[in-house]
């Protein structure tokens, strides 16, 4: 693990002082140009500063010279609207009415035939992202079709192949979303790799698919979604490796199952927090104990989403009796959501709690990476 390089403590205090000033006396112009070498060296660590260079210069072209139009209503292609139609008629014909619309929720990231209550609930616990198409479902969805392709005896490289057209596909389905493309992407640049025999760093890729995705649409930087499917994912690649390194249990079941979905649960919380707290002002204390119990329940929903779905268009009977399990499991989903979202309460904050929060991060960055250095000499 490669660390920053700062020359003393000394100097990062000071800097972190400064920018606390800079804040409180509302001086925006001090605030962003002492926080600038923060960026400068998560940057550099992970990939070239000209590509940083290159990557502003290509924003500020994209936004000085091309007119950024009003947002209007995306027009999908025919076939598009077909097939989300079709697939909402399968998930309506063979689910309840109140799971037919959350598994649109989940599978696609329709959340407009889901009722308030509902809704709220998974704001409430903080488990709205399981509505937004993530890095999870790419990977199960990949998964399972791999699997299926495997199955079909489809030789290995066009496997692949196929694999990265239908995660297209799919993506195309969820309307582009950047949660979405930032996992298509990360995926694409690791099956690459694979194929042209380099080593690949996972947060390298993270920044690459960011990259990507702000060259073409910049205005995705102020996309809460976006920058919550980004900071959950740099949270976990970045934070989680870290604490397990200094994570000493020596029952490895316990370790396996408990301690380490912890920490992953813990690093999404803590990047994310500060732009949870500024969107909405408060802060869910559920996630890190809701999802330990909740993900494993939609790692098994997810591939009983593709079974269900698969059948429905070529073998009904088959649909129905998968429906049943789903049906069941959906159920219990919502039921937990709502008890989570009784028990643990949603703290309301200003949001200049963010600011702080971050400062929060930076200090615990430095800490961390000084801790790693201490430990690996």
């Amino acid at each position: 693990m490669a660390s920053f390089s700062f020359p003393s403590f000394k100097i990062f205090l000071l800097l972190t002082l400064a920018i606390l000033l800079a804040f409180l006396i509302n001086l925006n112009w001090l605030f962003l140009l002492l926080t600038l070498p923060f960026f400068y060296l998560i940057f550099k660590k992970y990939f070239s500063f000209y590509y940083l260079l290159f990557f502003l210069s290509a924003t500020c072209y994209h936004l000085l010279l091309f007119k950024i139009p009003p947002k209007e209503k995306k027009k999908e292609i025919k076939f598009g609207e077909r097939m989300k139609k079709r697939i909402k008629e399968i998930f309506h014909q063979y689910l309840e009415k109140e799971n037919a619309s959350l598994v649109l929720g989940i599978f696609l990231g329709d959340k407009k035939e889901l009722n308030r209550k509902i809704k709220e609930d998974f704001k409430k616990t903080g488990l709205y992202h399981l509505l937004a198409v993530s890095g999870m479902h790419i990977n199960i969805l990949a998964f399972v079709l791999l699997l299926f392709l495997s199955i079909l005896g489809i030789p290995f490289p066009y496997r692949y192949l196929l694999l990265i057209i239908i995660l297209f596909i799919y993506a195309g389905l969820c309307s582009f979303r950047p949660s979405v493309l930032r996992a298509g992407l990360m995926f694409l640049f690791v099956v690459l790799s694979y194929f042209l025999k380099r080593k690949t760093l996972s947060l390298n890729n993270l920044f690459n698919a960011g990259i990507l995705i702000l060259l073409f649409s910049p205005l995705n930087l102020f996309n809460i979604s976006f920058l919550l499917s980004f900071l959950a994912t740099f949270g976990i690649l970045y934070f989680y490796p870290l604490a397990k390194s200094f994570l000493k249990i020596k029952n490895r079941l316990l370790e396996k199952y408990l301690f380490e979905p912890l920490l992953i649960s813990l690093s999404a919380y803590l990047t994310t927090a500060p732009v949870i707290i500024y969107s909405f002002k408060a802060l869910p204390t559920a996630p890190i104990i809701a999802n330990l119990i909740v993900l494993p329940l939609v790692a098994l929903i997810l591939p009983l989403i593709l079974l269900v779905l698969f059948f429905g268009f070529f073998l009904p009977f088959f649909a129905l009796i998968f429906s049943q399990t789903l049906n069941f499991l959906i159920k219990i989903l919502i039921i937990l959501t709502h008890h989570f979202s009784q028990i643990f309460p949603l703290i309301k904050l200003k949001k200049e709690f963010a600011f702080f929060f971050s400062i929060f991060l930076i200090i615990l960055i430095f800490l961390g990476e000084s801790l790693y250095q201490k430990k690996s000499y």
